[in-house]
């Protein structure tokens, strides 16, 4: 008669422990081999995405650039165009306003000699201008002189003992080289007031 086998004695609790270990971390080891193609998978797509979103950002940016920026540099462009005007404005409204020259006038003293006389008018309250004049008549030229005119002046011009052989006709004062000096107001404040003052003198016994 046979006999039975009898099952063999459970192993030691050490043993079994150990063995829950290895098992444990062979369970882990499987885990990480499976997961490793998905998480790269994920990484790739997560990588994909950030690229995308960089790209539709600096897309973005530059539409945003040509649309905002060609208003901007409309706006620019009109303001510069705004302050040459403005500027253009104020040079001319603060230049010298052409001289008015009088009619020119001759005088007979003897038989060949003449006088010529004129008058310069300076509308400008604060420029003042140097020049040269001579009168030009139908007989020639009289010589060569310089002069000035002072802030809002009528000033005479005047050509004394010009030598002619016959009475010269059709006189007409000729100004050259004119040049207009605007009055420092760091040193003269009121031009108006410092010409009355200075002009303020008599003349006696002359």
């Amino acid at each position: 008669m046979a006999k039975k086998k009898e099952p063999a004695p459970p192993p030691p609790p050490a043993v079994e422990t150990e063995l829950r270990a290895v098992e444990k971390e062979y369970r882990r080891e499987v885990a990480v081999v499976k997961a490793r193609p998905i998480i790269k998978q994920v990484v790739f797509f997560l990588w994909i995405a950030l690229d995308v979103v960089l790209m539709v950002v600096f897309v973005g940016y530059i539409a945003f650039y040509l649309v905002s920026g060609s208003f901007t540099e409309r706006r620019q462009v009109a303001q510069i165009g705004e302050n040459i005007d403005t500027l253009h404005s104020v040079t001319v409204a603060r230049s010298a306003l052409p001289r008015e020259i009088g009619n020119a006038r001759t005088f007979l003293t003897n038989e060949v000699f003449y006088d010529f006389y004129a008058e310069i008018e300076n509308p400008n309250g604060d420029w003042y201008a140097t020049f040269d004049y001579y009168f030009s008549t139908s007989q020639g030229d009289s010589e060569r002189l310089t002069g000035f005119v002072l802030p809002s002046e009528t000033r005479p011009l005047i050509t004394l003992q010009q030598e002619f052989t016959s009475r010269p006709t059709g006189a007409e004062l000729v100004i050259d080289d004119l040049v207009w000096s605007r009055v420092d107001h760091h040193q003269i404040s009121d031009p108006a007031a410092w010409l009355e003052e200075h002009h303020n003198f008599n003349v006696s016994d002359a």
